[in-house]
């Protein structure tokens, strides 16, 4: 059996009752997995192909997302690397900026890196390719 209490506050003579105002509960359905697309690639005129994403929440108001652009998944020497903002409560997502982009380097597999006092530095694996001849 469960106890409930209630709790009563006397009223003062004479007052005039005024009964609490009553509110209808507001039920949301909870939110478990939520997709947005950020970046999609038919939305760019050149450099269509995104890969290598990464993440770092700065705040409650913003994420960082970076990630590899150009034309293919190896061997790219005219790859660039972007960032974008997100701000998760709002949806609002910025433009994507370029960070790095030079010709003849590749950019991929970046890592984000927060130090104590808040700096951040984004690590990336930068390539200077040779040939894509195997030898055995």
């Amino acid at each position: 059996m469960k106890r409930c209490q209630l709790l009563v506050i006397p009223k003062a003579p004479g007052s005039p009752v005024s009964p609490l105002p009553v509110r209808t509960p507001i039920l949301k359905q909870p939110s478990y997995k939520a997709e947005q697309i950020l970046v999609q690639s038919d939305w760019l005129k050149d450099k269509q192909y995104l890969a290598f994403p990464i993440t770092l929440r700065v705040s409650t108001y913003e994420i960082l997302v970076s990630f590899k652009r150009g034309y293919k998944h190896a061997h790219d020497k005219e790859s660039a690397w972007q960032i974008i903002r997100l701000n998760p409560i709002t949806a609002e997502v910025s433009e994507p900026v370029t960070i790095t982009e030079r010709k003849g380097v590749i950019h991929e597999n970046g890592e984000w890196f927060e130090h104590e006092n808040g700096t951040i530095d984004l690590f990336l694996d930068v390539q200077h390719s040779g040939t894509s001849k195997r030898y055995a």
